[in-house]
């Protein structure tokens, strides 16, 4: 059983490309003041699939106020999840309560605008024993498979369905195991965890990606009442 939790995930700061642009910068002046950095978006947005994992609430501080974000909050809204943004907030906060999810499919509006919309299927999976979505969209960076997400799932007990473009898992009871990834998946390692963490038995990842905001998760889902060990550079029990 997991619980709501208040975790403030910060550790590493957006990337972002600037595409079709420039700038210029003219140095030799000297700047002074203070700046505001807001948690890292990889790592909020993970911990926002979490919070289906339970009836209870979570609430997210120094949440970035960015599309993506709110993207993912209609993605959990869609679901049946209450999600409150309180942007008057310095930095933003944020509540969950999953305890009236009645959908299992993530809308697909919404998936198609943001890839990591795809992370709410292992919290699905694992306290309801079904999940659906279409191919995730969002930004294009190369070759970016999700086969890594449907190895753990089949590994844990899942039946996985493809069908035009729609994934299907369903499962009556996720059991441990070991999973052996055939390379470091961040978002893979992210939904299998998520899996993980409410099924019978002990799990343990291989190759599992040691990115900040994977380990921003582990904490989160230990704050809730999981127990996960980091036991290797790319290996999670």
């Amino acid at each position: 059983h997991l619980r709501g939790c208040s975790p403030i995930p910060s550790r590493q700061a957006d990337c972002f490309s600037l595409m079709n642009s420039s700038i210029t910068i003219q140095g030799g002046i000297h700047l002074t003041g203070d700046v505001t950095i807001s948690g890292s978006k990889n790592a909020v947005l993970k911990l926002m699939s979490a919070a289906i994992l339970t009836e209870e609430e979570v609430r997210l501080e120094n949440v970035p106020d960015i599309e993506d974000i709110h993207t993912m909050a209609d993605v959990l809204r869609g679901l049946g999840a209450r999600v409150e943004i309180d942007a008057k907030s310095s930095p933003s906060s944020m509540t969950i309560q999953a305890d009236r999810v009645h959908s299992y499919r993530a809308p697909d509006e919404h998936v198609r605008k943001l890839r990591a919309s795809f992370t709410v299927m292992g919290p699905l999976l694992a306290r309801f024993g079904q999940a659906q979505s279409s191919a995730p969209g969002g930004d294009v960076l190369g070759y970016r498979p999700i086969d890594m997400h449907m190895k753990g799932f089949r590994a844990l007990g899942a039946e996985v369905k493809q069908l035009d473009g729609t994934y299907t898992l369903e499962a009556r009871q996720l059991t441990g195991t070991k999973i052996l990834f055939d390379y470091p998946s961040v978002t893979g390692t992210e939904n299998v965890l998520m899996a993980a963490s409410l099924a019978e038995g002990h799990t343990t990842i291989k190759n599992a990606a040691p990115e900040p905001e994977v380990i921003d998760l582990i904490d989160c889902l230990n704050f809730m009442g999981a127990k996960i060990q980091r036991v290797g550079i790319s290996q999670f029990e």
